[in-house]
């Protein structure tokens, strides 16, 4: 399990001196989640842990007026965490959970935050992702202002592999847009 967390570092290029794969393994905890639907946070709970996904599909997401909107879908190789809650140390009501039977390395806050004034190339591993998590959310701000089948075919080439394994309606309630839009859609593209 180890070589999967340690070949996400290197994919981002960052290559982990000994020590630092040492002080890793101080801090990282395992988790395995068995099934679909399985709660890593709760809407009111306070964020405390950074994930890296080694297996699997989770989402977070969250409830406004009865809706559900899914703010993100993470899949192998992806490091995150409820950012808003971890960092402000307050709930936001987002919540975590499993699409699919999922591997998962986390790491305390505490563990974080100690981890950044002991390693350098840790440090600027954990920088770059928070960088590429603002920029994530600044483009997805943009797409989300664009036509419902725009957003739809952007999206499926983005992440082709989530068709077919995560259902429709957190797709859809991804893009936000109703799954009816969704179905829709897909059937005017001939896509079953």
């Amino acid at each position: 399990m180890i070589d999967k967390l340690l070949n996400i570092f290197e994919k981002s290029n960052y290559k982990l001196p000994e020590a630092d794969i040492g002080l890793l393994m101080q801090y990282i905890e395992f988790k395995e989640v068995t099934k679909k639907n399985e709660i890593l946070l709760n809407a009111n709970d306070v964020e405390t842990k950074s994930y890296f996904l080694l297996e699997g599909i989770l989402r977070i997401y969250n409830f406004e007026n009865g809706r559900e909107y899914t703010r993100n879908i993470f899949t192998e190789g992806d490091f995150f965490t409820e950012s808003s809650s971890f960092f402000t140390g307050m709930s936001h009501g987002f919540q975590i959970d499993s699409l699919m039977p999922s591997k998962i390395y986390y790491i305390r806050k505490e563990n974080f935050l100690e981890l950044q004034t002991k390693s350098q190339v840790l440090n600027q591993f954990f920088n770059k992702q928070l960088e590429r998590a603002l920029v994530f959310m600044i483009l997805r701000n943009c797409e989300l202002q664009k036509p419902a089948i725009e957003k739809y075919k952007s999206f499926r080439r983005q992440k082709p592999q989530l068709f077919g394994k995560v259902p429709d309606y957190i797709l859809s309630s991804y893009l936000n847009i109703t799954p009816e839009a969704f179905s829709r859609i897909q059937k005017s593209l001939n896509i079953q």
